[in-house]
């Protein structure tokens, strides 16, 4: 049996925290969709995504972009005072930016 780790995503630039190999990405997506009253909800998702540096060669990502990321979820942990915390987000193997 062959375990898939695979995500796509399709949304909005938040902040972008550049660093030395990886470029950190908060992004968001939107579903819309209407509760049983017929009111429409607009249901925010944010995400974290961890661009590698040779993805970004031939694009760049601002605040606001809209882009299209194919990666995988990865775990990274980190100690806080309060103890020790799991941050889940996406490891970016394809990246493109989208007209909106």
């Amino acid at each position: 049996m062959e375990f898939i780790n695979k995500v796509e995503l399709q949304g909005l630039v938040h902040n972008i925290y550049p660093s030395q190999n990886v470029t950190k990405v908060s992004m968001y997506t939107e579903q819309v969709f209407k509760t049983s009253d017929g009111i429409p909800v607009i249901q925010t998702t944010w995400m974290s995504v961890v661009i590698p540096k040779h993805l970004l060669k031939d694009i760049s990502v601002s605040r606001g972009d809209a882009i299209n990321v194919k990666g995988m979820f990865q775990t990274a942990k980190y100690a806080t005072p309060e103890g020790e915390r799991v941050l889940y987000e996406v490891k970016a193997t394809d990246l493109k930016r989208v007209a909106l």
